[in-house]
Formats: structure tokens, sequence, C-alpha cells
């Protein structure tokens, strides 16, 4: 692993640390052993995802509709995927899918600005996420180990799934479609509590953000797409 890779890891591996431990934490609080928090960050490994499995279980989620919101939230790591795969010029598929595997809002962060830099592989991506995940996990399982010897109260640690979401949110550009998808979520949220349908709030809620998000977005382009033409009609008729 090159000096590189550790510089261009380390203020992820730093933010993993503050991370992980509350999501140990509360892990631990909602009945998980310390085998199955260290598996959870090795196979899903997702801050975001493991944040709300631990929170929704404890709230009485059914499974099926705690495992669709998790699915829900991490689906745009498919988007990430594949914007790094296009990056892995003269890469077998088989490495390329692999280095493009395990990444995270950060990590992709990090190894695009990288990318831009020049100089940067599929090996170099891998060990930075590697580097990442490990950090992770063992914040995961020391924060487990704590919350079984310490009491600590699991609204503190629940507190770092909202900043994390809240984080998210305010990084987002004020263009419609998000305007709309948060606006979206928030008013179906309200409306399944209001109508008892607590365990699939999040579920519903969310397909209803991502759907109007979408709706809004398109609509945006298709706004901009006819201001062009008219931009491009004018000149015409002005040459």
């Amino acid at each position: 692993m090159t000096l590189r890779v550790i510089r261009a890891a380390l203020p992820v591996v730093i933010g993993y640390v503050a991370l992980g431990m509350p999501c140990g934490i509360l892990g631990a609080q909602a009945g998980m052993s310390l085998l199955q928090i260290l598996l959870l960050s090795i196979a899903l490994y997702s801050g975001s995802g493991q944040y709300m499995i631990a929170s929704l279980y404890m709230g009485g989620y059914a499974p099926l509709a705690l495992s669709m919101s998790v699915v829900l939230v991490n689906a745009r790591q498919l988007l990430y995927s594949s914007a790094l795969l296009v990056r892995f010029e003269g890469v077998g598929r088989g490495r390329a899918t692999l280095a493009a595997s395990n990444i995270t809002d950060e990590t992709f962060g990090v190894n695009m600005a990288e990318y831009e830099k020049g100089g940067w592989g599929a090996g170099a991506c891998f060990g930075t996420n590697c580097l990442a995940q490990a950090t992770w996990t063992a914040a995961n399982v020391a924060g487990a180990a704590i919350g079984a010897l310490v009491p600590i109260e699991a609204g503190l640690a629940a507190f770092a799934m909202t900043s994390v979401f809240t984080c998210l949110l305010l990084m987002q550009g004020r263009q419609p479609g998000n305007l709309a998808a948060v606006c979206g979520t928030a008013a179906a949220l309200v409306a399944c509590k209001l109508a008892g349908l607590d365990r699939i709030a999040v579920f519903l809620a969310a397909c209803v953000g991502i759907a109007c998000g979408f709706v809004a977005g398109r609509r945006d382009g298709d706004n901009e797409q006819g201001s062009d033409n008219v931009r491009g009609d004018d000149t015409d008729a002005l040459a």
C-alpha cells in the first residue's frame, strides 16, 4: 500500500472512527452480537444501512420493510460503482469489479479526486476502499464492545444516523429534483404515521420521495432543453 493511498484514505479513516463506534454501540443496543456486527460490517459495509438496521429493528419494523428500506437507501452505490468502472481502462473485468465493489460515498469522492490528478489505478482505488472498510469494521466492533461493557443511551448513538443523513442532504444542490424528493418523502412519512403505517413508513416514504425527485428532475431537464431550443431558434432567426 503506497503512501499516496494512505494519505488519500486518511480523512475517511478518521471520519469512520467517529461514525463507526456509535454504529457499533447502536448495534449492541439492538441486541446484535460482536460476530453479527463484524459480519454485517464486512458483508453490507454501509454506514447508513447499518444505522438503519439497528434503529428500525429497535423500532419494531417488519424484516421485509426493514430490508427494502436499506436496499432503497443503498441503491446509489450501484451508480458509484458504475462511474468508477469506466475509469478502469485496460483492467480485467474481475479486477475492475473487485475494485469498485466496496465503494462508499466518501471513498467514491476520494477516488474520483485522485483520478483527476492522474496516476491513479484500480489497485490504488481498491487499497483506499479496503483501508476505509477495515477502519469502519474495527470501529464498529470496538463500539459494540464498549456498548456491551458501559451502558450508553441508545438515543445518543442513534443521533449519529440523523447527523449523517442531514450532512448528505445539505451537501446536495437545490435542484428541483432534490427539493421535490425531500418534500415528497417528508409528506409521505407524515401521512404514513397518521395512517398508522409505522412499520412500513420509511419504505413507502422513500418510494414516494424517489418518484417525486425523478418526475421533478425530468421536468426540469425538459424545461432546460426547451429553453436551449428556443435560444437556438432565436439565434438562427438573427442569422
